[in-house]
């Protein structure tokens, strides 16, 4: 939708668009509605929502901050935990470098303000 938001009915077309047109073909209004049945009402989203997309010595990475009431039933927590892992190395480099940085600046501004940097 131009504003972003999903519908039920786009999350159905969204889904129907990624598969291939001979599967989607052999589809009855059944199997349709099915799907729809099966994908929910789309309840909204997170009220902090921030993806933003940073090119980066010729790559683009991705980084997205959601956060908002966990409705997430425990049996889908657990299968999430499992296949989305916290401790990673990628997740540990992360913190890493964005704790460098939050102190190279941090520093950067202490040295400017404490004139031992002069302009």
């Amino acid at each position: 939708m131009p504003d972003g938001t999903m519908t039920a009915e786009s999350a159905e077309q969204h889904l129907l668009d990624r598969l291939p047109m001979e599967v989607v073909s052999g589809l009855t209004a059944a199997q349709k509605s099915a799907i729809a049945a099966a994908l929910g009402p789309h309840r909204g989203g997170m009220p902090v929502n921030l993806r933003v997309s940073v090119p980066l010595l010729g790559w683009r990475f991705f980084i997205a901050i959601l956060a908002g009431h966990d409705r997430r039933s425990a049996a889908r927590r657990k299968v999430e935990g499992t296949r989305h892992p916290v401790r990673t190395a990628g997740n540990f480099l992360f913190v890493v470098a964005g704790a460098m940085a939050f102190y190279l600046v941090a520093l950067a501004i202490f040295l400017i303000y404490s004139s031992v940097v002069e302009f």
